[in-house]
């Protein structure tokens, strides 16, 4: 026969075991967080002191072991863990971000007319470096396809010793 007295010491035990190790948990989730997870170091410092004095609580209400471990996670295994994961996160966050940066640039590629007329691909970077011009040249032209894209053409430039072409109507004044 159990006496009141021991389920409700075995309830206290079971309290602080639990609450104890929900803090630690808690705070080993937080510094997960990329960039954020910084905030651990100061919240882990409160919630370290808690579980520190919930395992003494643990340990005073007959549940030893349950204590015991509190306290080793509480000095050793969290105080490490908060200090190290806010750095591996961000440094891998940081390493993803970049990688699909450099993958969008990449892919981006301007075409440019080239002396013969033809098309040469390239990069932006390295269009702006060559110093290429862009510009169609004064006497271009847009030509309109049926699918509404326009293609530059280049037409004959005028002599200046040839006649002007002739207007309809009346004579010239």
């Amino acid at each position: 026969m159990q006496y009141p007295a021991a389920d409700q010491r075995a309830s206290e035990v079971r309290s602080a075991v639990i609450a104890g190790w929900v803090l630690l948990a808690v705070t080993c989730g937080i510094s997960l967080i990329p960039f954020l997870g910084f905030v651990a170091w100061v919240l882990g410092s409160v919630t370290i002191v808690i579980a520190i004095i919930l395992g003494i609580v643990a340990i005073s209400k007959g549940g030893t072991w349950h204590g015991v471990f509190i306290l080793l996670a509480s000095l050793i295994g969290v105080p490490v863990f908060i200090l190290i994961a806010p750095f591996v996160t961000t440094m891998l966050t940081g390493a993803a971000l970049e990688s699909g940066k450099e993958q969008v640039e990449g892919e981006v590629s301007v075409e440019v007319l080239d002396d013969s007329g033809g098309v040469e691909a390239g990069d932006s970077e390295s269009q702006a470096a060559t110093g290429s011009d862009l510009e169609a040249p004064e006497n271009a032209t847009n030509v309109g396809d049926s699918d509404g894209s326009s293609e530059k053409t280049e037409s004959a430039p005028a002599s200046p010793t040839a006649p002007a072409p002739a207007t309809s109507g009346g004579p010239e004044q």
